[in-house]
């Protein structure tokens, strides 16, 4: 059966049982900006930039940039300015830096005002603006930006639910091999959410995120193979897919396959 948590879909465990998958609450589903503001991916970002050729390591070189409305250093800027990283901490800078950089172009932009409007850091929540950004970057095929639309129409925030825009929107993102929408399309055709139940369609997303390395969409693929939904019952593909898994610390793949192991004894 399935295992409800909280995302958009659980892994099924080996059992020959088939459940419904559990959507998450969109607080948990909804992807970050394109960089993790405060970690060391973000420093990294920002001193890959700073160190450009260009930019020679010179914050000034940057800050003029971005004054003559370069849209990539009015991204970086605030990124710094939002981390407290080179320059003074600053979120309400940061954010009219991103404005700047989103009326400009920036998919980044867009995607981080959209992040902190939903959530309501620096900035009043509010649901309507956060799908504005999203939108906006969608419109230049930003595939976070398709899957975070795609989830607010999925869930009736920041506009009325809109099942069809949101499949429109996770089919882009997942196109553009964003994992989180092809484990969305993967999850609502097993459901049958909004659209006919169809375990083969949940079979091909499923394996594009599985591919990618995704562990959840892995075990789920195990678990697929072994039960024979959307593709012929395999066991020992269900343990090559759940041992991929396992391998990432995914819990259900570890019991699935101890659980096997038990049978067989």
């Amino acid at each position: 059966m399935l295992r409800r948590f909280h995302y958009l879909f659980a892994c099924l465990v080996f059992m020959f049982m088939s459940a419904v998958p559990a959507h998450a609450l969109l607080t948990e589903a909804i992807v970050g900006a394109v960089v993790e503001w405060g970690t060391k991916k973000a420093i990294d970002y920002m001193l890959d930039y700073l160190n450009e050729p260009e930019n020679n390591g010179d914050i000034n070189v940057v800050e003029n940039k971005a004054e003559k409305g370069d849209p990539i250093a009015q991204y970086n800027l605030g990124l710094m300015s939002y981390n407290g990283y080179i320059v003074e901490k600053n979120v309400y800078r940061a954010i009219t830096l991103w404005e700047e950089a989103a009326r400009n172009g920036s998919t980044e932009a867009q995607c981080s005002l959209g992040y902190l409007y939903y959530h309501g850091e620096g900035v009043r929540q509010n649901y309507s603006e956060a799908l504005k950004y999203f939108n906006m970057a969608a419109e230049h095929n930003d595939s976070i930006g398709q899957y975070n639309a795609g989830i607010m129409y999925f869930n009736g925030k920041g506009a009325p639910k809109n099942i069809p825009e949101a499949l429109k929107m996770f089919r882009k993102s997942a196109e553009r091999g964003e994992v989180a929408a092809q484990f969305a399309l993967g999850s609502i055709y097993y459901d049958g959410e909004g659209v006919t139940r169809d375990v083969f369609e949940a079979f091909k997303y499923f394996m594009m995120a599985a591919n990618q390395g995704d562990a959840e969409s892995q075990c789920n693929i195990g678990s697929m193979y072994y039960n024979g939904e959307g593709v012929e019952r395999d066991e020992s593909k269900a343990l090559e897919w759940w041992s991929k898994a396992a391998n990432q610390g995914n819990t259900e793949a570890i019991h699935n396959i101890e659980s096997i192991l038990k049978e067989e004894e």
